[in-house]
């Protein structure tokens, strides 16, 4: 990976860990969208993707792309996947293996499971970003992201009674 690809998983992982326990220090509506202020898997995921989103919302206007619409196309594509495949990765070590008893091996576990699913994203981004987009492809992508992002919105503030919004214990 590049310096640029880097300096983006880092930034995505000190603003995601930084946001991470803001509602509870500071609880108002915009902390309970964008932080985690339950231990929920999809309020992990909802974070990824507002913090991918966020920053690749300055990244653009960092790097002033050529092409727009294959960044821009590229980035929300990125922005969902970040939220599913790092829940995905996650996952993986609990059904094979087994809960993870210890908090800190569980936050440990979570870091490396950021990191790099960060890394997998961000690699897969440059090479969707080459691809030319017509307005269909656009169209769908654009429709896919705000489906995802009205979900993470309204989930936000009024949870479903379903089990992907139930708080899990560490190590239960």
């Amino acid at each position: 990976m590049k310096q640029k690809q880097w300096i983006k998983v880092l930034t995505v992982w000190v603003l995601y860990v930084s946001l991470h326990f803001t509602y509870e220090y500071i609880p108002c509506g915009l902390t309970q969208l964008l932080a985690c202020p339950q231990e929920t898997l999809f309020h992990h995921m909802k974070m990824a993707f507002f913090v991918y989103s966020l920053v690749s919302f300055v990244e653009y206007f960092i790097l002033k792309p050529f092409s727009k619409e294959s960044f821009i196309s590229s980035r929300m594509i990125s922005a969902i996947l970040i939220s599913y495949l790092s829940f995905v990765i996650w996952i993986f070590v609990p059904l094979v293996f087994g809960p993870i008893h210890q908090v800190w091996l569980e936050i440990l576990y979570s870091n490396l499971v950021l990191g790099s699913s960060l890394a997998a994203t961000i690699y897969l981004e440059t090479s969707i970003e080459k691809i030319s987009f017509n307005k269909k492809l656009t169209s769908v992508i654009i429709a896919i992201y705000s489906i995802v992002l009205i979900v993470f919105i309204l989930a936000a503030f009024t949870t479903p009674d379903i089990e992907i919004f139930a708080p899990y214990g560490h190590g239960h």
